[in-house]
Order: C-alpha cells, then structure tokens, then sequence
C-alpha cells in the first residue's frame, strides 16, 4: 500500500525514463567503441535519409516554379534512346508545323565576359528563343522580354539581365534599361531586368536571343526544346501530331539517320 501510495503521489512514467536514461548514458560510456560505431552509423543513415528526401522532394514532390507546369512538355528524339539535343532545323520545323502548342521554345547555355565600367566578370548566360519565357513564365521587373524580330539571324544584340547581376554589377539602377554593356567583344542593348524568384532551367544571369540558325551552334543538336500545351491538349495529341510531322520533316530534308521524334508522356522536369 506504501508503494502504491508513492507511485499516486510521483510521476511514474517520467521517473522510468530518467532512470532509463541514465542506465543508458552510463552502458554507453563504459564501451565508447561501441558508441562511436552507433553514433556514426545513425549519423549517416540519417544523412542520406535527409539527401534522398530533397532529391525526391525537388523532383517528384515540390510543383515546378513555373505557371501551369503540367502544360510544358520536353521534346526528345529517339533511336533506341532518348536525347534531348536538337537542331535549328528540326525546332523550327516542329514549331511552325504542330498546332497542339500555344508556344514553342529553344535554348542553349553559353557564358560571356561581362564588362560594365570598371567591372569584368564571367557570366553564365542561356541564349533563348523569343518564346522562352512564354512557355515558363517570368515577368520582368523592368523593361521587357525579348521580341520576334531580335531573335532572327543577325538580328539586335539585346540582352536580359538577373536581378542578382542588376544588382551586383549595377548597383540596382533602373536606368540601366536601354544603356548598353560589353559581351565580349560586342555591345549589347539591356532591354529588361527579371526577378531573381524566376527560376531558369541552369544557371544563368543573363539572357541573350537564341537567333536559330542551321549554322555554327543551331547546325548540330545543341538546342534543347520545350513547349507549352494549348489548354485542353494532351502529351498523347502531341505525339500523334508530331508522327506525320515528322515523316514529312524527313521528306524535305537531306537524306541522313533521323530517329523519332516524340514527347514522352512523362511531364517537363
């Protein structure tokens, strides 16, 4: 009854842990090998618990940053794979050809030696089609985006700045807007700044027009290429659009090995 009496008057559960507790603490202090190997073993299992869960939280599970994610598509060729690299020819082809898209798109990374003043750097850069940022968003938050006739063949040398680089480089000065800056060895024309949040698809700080040609970068598959869904079109439309597309690419151009051309039915990553 004593015993009982006591048990009523404590806290029970809480007086096990503590004793618990220190039992452990005082068994691991007595075999630190032992200890070490535990701890270093949760460690690591927990380390790549958390890696793998940011893998998948970025890739299966966080929406993508860009309005409507579900309408953008990744074109792929295939010839027992899949490959995203494709040519001027075949973007432009594709993009004048298939009506299951509202807006169409290529790009490839470059870089160039930024001078501005008495500053240089080397920035990482993406030339674009002018339908870039039709088909991921971005809203400028001065100026403006890049329009069709700066993305023909020797067309304006214009150029998009990040904020962080407007910032940086600029001192965050609107008036950069339509003053020029040296991209190497030539001048480009700032026509729009965009927001840092716009997330582009590598690393990049500046924008340049892509101007697809069938020469120099646009001659080989160095353009990688998505699209926009018109609203009610479906990844399964787009393929069987662009099968009889295809076959007529093939019929007007240079005998060669060709492949597919198709969106995979799994969304833009």
């Amino acid at each position: 009854m004593k015993e009982a009496y006591r048990e009523q008057r404590g806290l029970p559960l809480l007086e096990t842990l503590l004793q618990d507790t220190r039992y452990g603490v005082r068994a691991l202090i007595r075999t630190p090998g032992f200890t070490l190997a535990a701890l270093l073993t949760l460690g690591l299992g927990i380390g790549a618990n958390t890696a793998i869960f940011s893998v998948v939280n970025a890739v299966l599970l966080k929406p993508l940053p860009y309005p409507e994610p579900e309408r953008i598509v990744q074109m792929y060729r295939s010839n027992g794979g899949l490959w995203d690299g494709q040519s001027a020819k075949r973007f432009e082809f594709f993009r004048d050809n298939l009506r299951s898209f509202e807006a169409f798109a290529a790009w490839r990374g470059t870089a160039f030696n930024l001078a501005a003043g008495e500053n240089a750097e080397l920035v990482d850069a993406l030339a674009v089609s002018h339908e870039y940022f039709d088909v991921f968003g971005g809203t400028p938050l001065s100026g403006r985006l890049f329009e069709k006739p700066e993305d023909l063949p020797n067309g304006p040398r214009v150029v998009i700045l990040k904020e962080g680089l407007w910032r940086r480089m600029f001192g965050g000065n609107p008036a950069v807007v339509g003053s020029t800056v040296l991209l190497g060895d030539n001048s480009y024309t700032i026509v729009g700044v965009l927001p840092e949040a716009f997330d582009s698809l590598r690393a990049a700080e500046l924008y340049v027009p892509l101007q697809p040609s069938p020469v120099g970068p646009g001659g080989g598959f160095n353009y990688r290429v998505a699209a926009r869904l018109k609203p009610g079109a479906t990844v399964e439309q787009a393929n069987a659009e662009a099968a009889p597309a295809f076959e007529a690419y093939k019929a007007a151009a240079p005998a060669g090995r060709f492949g597919t051309v198709r969106w995979p039915t799994r969304r833009f990553r």
